[in-house]
């Protein structure tokens, strides 16, 4: 490995696995977020003020709705070996 100023340039393969580890980074980002994105849509119906519930129980869909909008920043999205996508610790919506 050579370097220059004291900083050591990385092997092709270090470089390789870099780009790799972004991409499958990436890659999970992407399908969280449709994960995400697909629960979200699913519940617009309890936040709407004509929808039959209580305050309480529409409150909870709020809480439930922004931990969906939150997970991209608070989890540590990655795909397995298999593409499934792995640490995403998801919210329970409410009953």
């Amino acid at each position: 490995m050579s370097q220059t100023s004291g900083i050591p340039n990385p092997t092709p393969q270090e470089i390789e696995e870099e780009n790799a580890r972004q991409k499958r980074y990436k890659d999970a980002l992407k399908e969280l977020r449709s994960q995400r994105n697909t629960l979200i849509d699913a519940t617009d119906k309890y936040v709407m003020p004509d929808f039959p519930m209580d305050d309480e129980k529409r409150k909870q869909w709020y809480y439930y709705r922004q931990h969906l909008r939150d997970l991209p920043a608070m989890g540590s999205p990655d795909l397995d070996e298999d593409g499934n996508l792995v640490g995403v610790e998801w919210p329970d919506a409410p009953n």
